[in-house]
């Protein structure tokens, strides 16, 4: 999760996704209606800000071990799968003449064999186990500013 987390990132800054060459460049593509184009454009980056922020708290459930890790990841993963597939599919109907490389083939299968492994796996039922806890009104256990400043006020 984290190399993911870093993978992501890394290409943000290396792709250029910041300069105006490949902007423009995506206004040149032949016999693909530039409302077509960005309209995949927005689906593809909404994508990866979801996925983005679903990494970050993903990451942040496993380093607290909570009980929800393990659903949470795998509703990232199945949006992962649906998105992925649903973005080729997209692309192959609006802009044929872009070609779907052999990377998304990898894109399919690394959220079933994860997915498989978090519904399946034993250790990762026994290792995340802390569950959340709201705290209450009644609680005594919590301690409040007043009852600070009235421990303060009895000395």
């Amino acid at each position: 999760m984290v190399i993911t987390l870093f993978r992501l990132i890394f290409e943000i800054f290396t792709v250029g996704y910041f300069t105006k060459s490949l902007w423009d460049s995506y206004l040149n593509v032949p016999d693909i209606s530039k409302y077509t184009l960005w309209g995949l454009l927005i689906f593809e980056h909404t994508y990866y800000v979801v996925f983005f922020m679903g990494v970050v708290y993903c990451l942040y459930l496993m380093y607290h071990k909570r009980d929800l890790f393990p659903s949470t990841l795998l509703y990232l993963l199945i949006f992962v799968f649906v998105s992925t597939l649903l973005n080729a599919i997209l692309i192959r109907i609006f802009a044929p003449s872009l070609v779907v490389d052999a990377s998304f083939i990898n894109a399919l299968f690394f959220p079933i064999i994860w997915g498989l492994y978090i519904y399946n796996s034993q250790r990762v039922k026994d290792t995340f186990v802390v569950p959340y806890y709201p705290l209450s009104e009644n609680d005594e256990s919590v301690v409040t500013t007043a009852d600070l400043e009235e421990v303060i006020k009895q000395q």
